[in-house]
């Protein structure tokens, strides 16, 4: 089982490689994905998840690195009870701070509202643009307007990292717990097979 603990062994490390007075930000997957008339069920962005174990679409994560410390944020859906009877438990900001280590948590809603400000003043970003067109005109938006008020004084991030130059080495290493679950999933794969071999006749 991969613990609370041991996502936050994973931000430190995440942090410890982001260059100083920076900030990354980490999208969920698109709530939808369709192929012709299917739609596929979510799956979570495997960075996303990697770091903060978050599983909701509609999500964002921001790592923010500053000379005080590491902030770990989280934007999620909000409870609601009438929609979750329909589409499922939603953990929101009261349980993204309790059950997933986040330092600040607000609704998905605030995002406009607050990620421009987390970009002023940074000298690096870490995004990985291309992966989701409607994510990357978002994330444009908030350089534009952090960009606007340039003439105000207030410092704008002169380099943009694709934060998977981090990510996608760091999971390249399993942990004993990751290890120990693949093998629990190869155990129940073989456990299958025999059985189905077992049921297997002539024909």
């Amino acid at each position: 089982m991969i613990t609370k603990e041991i996502y936050a062994k994973r931000r430190e490390l995440f942090f410890q490689q982001m260059k100083p007075n920076s900030i990354a930000i980490l999208s969920a997957s698109p709530a939808y994905l369709r192929n012709n008339d299917i739609e596929f069920p979510f799956r979570q962005s495997s960075d996303l998840l990697y770091l903060t174990g978050f599983t909701e679409p509609e999500s964002i994560a921001v790592f923010n690195k500053t000379d005080k410390g590491n902030q770990f944020i989280l934007f999620c859906l909000e409870r609601n009870p009438e929609i979750e009877q329909w589409v499922g438990y939603r953990f929101g900001q009261k349980n993204a701070i309790g059950k997933f280590g986040a330092n600040e948590a607000y609704s998905i809603d605030e995002a406009d509202q607050h990620i421009p400000g987390l970009l002023q003043g940074k000298e690096y970003v870490y995004y990985a643009y291309g992966r989701h067109e409607a994510f990357d005109s978002r994330m444009l938006g908030w350089m534009n307007q952090v960009r606007a008020q340039l003439r105000s004084g207030i410092n704008i991030p002169n380099h943009i990292i694709n934060i998977e130059s981090i990510t996608h080495e760091m999971r390249l290493i399993k942990s004993e717990e990751e290890i120990a679950l693949m093998q629990e999933a190869v155990d129940i794969n073989i456990r299958a097979f025999k059985t189905a071999i077992k049921k297997c006749r002539p024909g």
